[in-house]
């Protein structure tokens, strides 16, 4: 068991989860967690659309029970503040570091490089600056620095080349570079996690299962004629959120140090599928309107792992992607849409 765990970026979607994944896992668990943003109690750092207009999404009520926990306390702290970040440390002593903080595709490359490698640099200095015992550090990184990998060496596994096509794949290659290098000069285990596409209520709609969950949902209330649709031509592994911070806690307790650990369903995933499933599962026809937008200038045809190493260490996901997509539209058609209008604002920044 782990008795004391920090989790960096713990108010993002997958840290939240795995907050509470983890106190409800572990009657006895202390858990600091720690992030940019101000505290927040009923909402998760990003941004979702509703009727036209933003607000910041509100997290599902089963995860506002668990981080109102006395076992959780929250530090706004930027990794970068090494000085504060050393007396954390050296304050509470972390047996497991969790570490999902940095930036997410799509922002600016020296954003992605100051938060995603510098960050990481950061915390494993502070680590050795605290002179406290070493924790078992997983890092959460993510498959799509595979990049395309040609269709004989599918699916993915973790000794295939990083071949990143984006600045954040990258940024993420390089933060893995640096933690195996920092961690071997500081004497700190490191466990290095994969994470493919990820699923779940409340996510960003960057993801394609939120942009169109949200669509359909406002479709089958009348507040949108047709769904902005992108290209629907590659697959992808989706895995449920809940089934990733089941697989961090795992690899925080039997993973290997220094070892790759591929975290997805193990199930490749054509994109029309998903929308196919979504539509079904909002009862709307077959013929609804689509309005076409451009796909991503660069992305990858097929992504998707070989989950083996992972399943050896007994995880197997427990979420079928089907019941991930019926609470993904639950979330909008639920916990978004009951909380009417309040604390919208009529453009495109979040509060």
């Amino acid at each position: 068991m782990s008795s004391r765990v920090l989790i960096t970026g713990a108010q993002g979607f997958v840290g939240r989860y795995a907050v509470a994944h983890w106190l409800e896992s572990e009657p006895g668990v202390a858990i600091a967690g720690i992030g940019r943003s101000r505290q927040l109690s009923r909402s998760f750092t990003h941004s979702v659309e509703w009727k036209g207009v933003r607000r910041r999404a509100p997290i599902p009520h089963e995860l506002r029970r668990a981080i109102a926990s006395e076992r959780y306390r929250y530090v706004r702290l930027d990794l970068r503040d090494r000085p504060r970040l050393v007396d954390l440390l050296k304050d509470f002593r972390p047996s497991v570091i969790l570490h999902l903080a940095g930036a997410l595709r799509d922002e600016p490359t020296g954003r992605l490089f100051s938060l995603n490698v510098l960050g990481t640099e950061s915390l494993f200095e502070a680590i050795a600056d605290a002179a406290v015992d070493p924790p078992i550090v997983v890092l959460g990184s993510t498959g799509s620095l595979y990049g395309n990998v040609p269709a004989e060496r599918l699916p993915i596994r973790e000794e295939e080349p990083p071949a990143p096509f984006d600045p954040y794949s990258v940024s993420k290659v390089a933060a893995e570079g640096m933690a195996r290098i920092l961690s071997a000069r500081h004497g700190v285990p490191t466990v290095y996690a994969r994470i493919f596409a990820v699923v779940g209520p409340g996510q960003d709609e960057r993801h394609l299962c939120g942009w169109l969950a949200r669509q359909m949902v406002a479709m089958s209330i009348g507040s949108q004629s047709s769904l902005l649709v992108g290209p629907l031509d590659t697959t992808r592994d989706f895995i449920d959120v809940r089934d990733v911070a089941r697989a961090l806690r795992v690899l925080a307790l039997r993973g290997a140090p220094g070892v790759i650990y591929n975290v997805g369903s193990g199930i490749e995933t054509p994109t029309q599928h998903v929308f196919d499933q979504l539509l079904e599962l909002a009862e709307l026809d077959v013929n609804v309107p689509i309005t076409p937008r451009a796909g991503r200038p660069a992305d990858c045809r097929r992504l998707f792992p070989d989950v083996r190493r992972l399943h050896a260490l007994g995880h197997a996901p427990a979420v079928h992607l089907r019941q991930s997509l019926c609470d993904v539209l639950r979330y909008y058609a639920g916990t978004i849409a009951a909380q009417g209008p309040q604390g919208y604002r009529a453009s495109g920044a979040p509060p």
